[in-house]
């Protein structure tokens, strides 16, 4: 990224996210992209991985839910209200889908407005274009970083509720 400043700006969070963060800041650290001579094909693999990033930790709650509806299924204890803590568990499931969806249409989107953008500079060739192109993919790589450090919140909270719940099966 040429904007380290607004980066880091970005990256400036509570501690409780800094883990987080670090994830998403190494995606656009890879020391081999930055050495790639065209912006369309850096910023294109910047934005993938930030993608993929997301992605994996989506999944990874979706699949530490199931696995904790499928124990609460053979709870025979007293102490928590397995009905309750089930619909809790479909509330949250049904939230990371649908987030997952939006994340994918926001890629999709983002990723036909760089490549627009990004066929203009090579066609044209032009030190403006040039600069437009990385100012403006700049833009959406640190937007689409505070996108997902905002919906990391949520997966700390669905993290803790899936610790808890853990604790008592």
């Amino acid at each position: 990224m040429e904007n380290e400043i607004a980066l880091m700006k970005v990256l400036d969070i509570p501690d409780e996210l800094k883990d987080v963060a670090n994830i998403y800041k190494n995606c656009i650290n890879l020391n081999g992209i930055k050495l790639l001579k065209s912006p369309s094909l850096k910023y294109g693999l910047y934005y993938l991985h930030l993608f993929e990033a997301f992605t994996k930790r989506r999944e990874r709650l979706k699949t530490e839910i199931e696995k904790l509806k499928e124990k609460l299924k053979n709870y025979k204890g007293d102490k928590i209200d397995i009905n309750k803590e089930m619909i809790r568990l479909d509330d949250i499931s049904s939230k990371l889908e649908t987030l997952g969806k939006e994340a994918r249409e926001l890629y999709d989107f983002d990723i036909t407005y760089l490549g627009k953008v990004a066929k203009k500079y090579d066609t044209i060739k032009d030190d403006t274009i040039k600069s437009i192109y990385v100012n403006s993919s700049e833009e959406v790589v640190i937007s689409r970083i505070k996108y997902y450090i905002n919906y990391e919140k949520y997966f700390l909270i669905y993290s803790d509720i899936i610790k808890q719940l853990s604790s008592f099966l």
